[in-house]
């Protein structure tokens, strides 16, 4: 803020004539680092006089002091709110962050109240795999064995779980192979016909095998884990 004349704080009834000029440039900033300084490196002579001949202070315009996370560049935005409201706004990271800081985030009525709620509900696992870099959220692929299947997301696991229920046996194995569901059993005295009818009096149409293979022992990796990959090529 800039003012033609002294600015007399003892006079108040002669400082009511006075011009003010309130000054807000986007991106004009105070560093005394010419290096990628435009407004240093530039030929200012009005400003330079302004700052000479008037009265003048600087403010910080980033980080804390306009609401936002430690070392984050501001903005316009910011900076107009925190001018036009006077005070510092307190962003939403930052409100998040002061509140797990001193606490107060556990006490949060609201919060625990929906975590109450969550409780209650079911949930499933996505399966999806990504990345949390730079405030974004990428999606690198998926890191289960879920396969759609007649319009449903079928979890080959979940039919594996209920095929050794059945057999009583660790030794199973479910694959999808050109549309199709394939399950292999080893180590099992259950008929297929059992078996079939176990599968379908637990499990949905869209998840019963279109094929249960009976073996001797299940292909295993160098790391003594089912090779899916070796029976996807029987």
């Amino acid at each position: 803020m800039v003012t033609s004349q002294k600015f007399d704080l003892s006079n108040a009834q002669d400082n009511r004539k006075l011009k003010f000029a309130l000054l807000i440039l986007d991106g004009y900033g105070l560093r005394d680092n010419p290096e990628n300084n435009a407004v240093l490196q530039a030929k200012t002579p009005y400003f330079d006089k302004l700052y000479v001949t008037n009265p003048m202070s600087e403010l910080i315009a980033s980080g804390r002091a306009v609401g936002l996370p430690e070392g984050v560049m501001g903005n316009s935005e910011v900076g107009h709110m925190t001018i036009g409201s006077g005070r510092i706004n307190r962003h939403e990271l930052v409100r998040i962050n002061d509140a797990i800081s001193d606490g107060s985030l556990g006490t949060n009525s609201n919060l625990i109240a929906t975590f109450d709620q969550t409780m209650k509900k079911r949930y499933f696992r996505t399966g999806d795999w990504a990345i949390f870099r730079d405030g974004n959220l990428n999606f690198v692929g998926r890191m289960d064995r879920q396969v759609k299947r007649l319009g449903y997301r079928v979890e080959l696991d979940e039919i594996e779980f209920h095929i050794r229920q059945l057999t009583r046996s660790n030794q199973a194995a479910v694959i999808e192979s050109d549309g199709n569901i394939i399950a292999f059993v080893a180590g099992s005295a259950l008929l297929r016909s059992e078996l079939h009818a176990g599968l379908a009096a637990a499990l949905p149409k869209h998840m019963l095998p279109d094929e249960l293979n009976f073996l001797e022992k299940l292909p295993k990796n160098q790391n003594d884990k089912i090779d899916y990959a070796k029976l996807k090529q029987r």
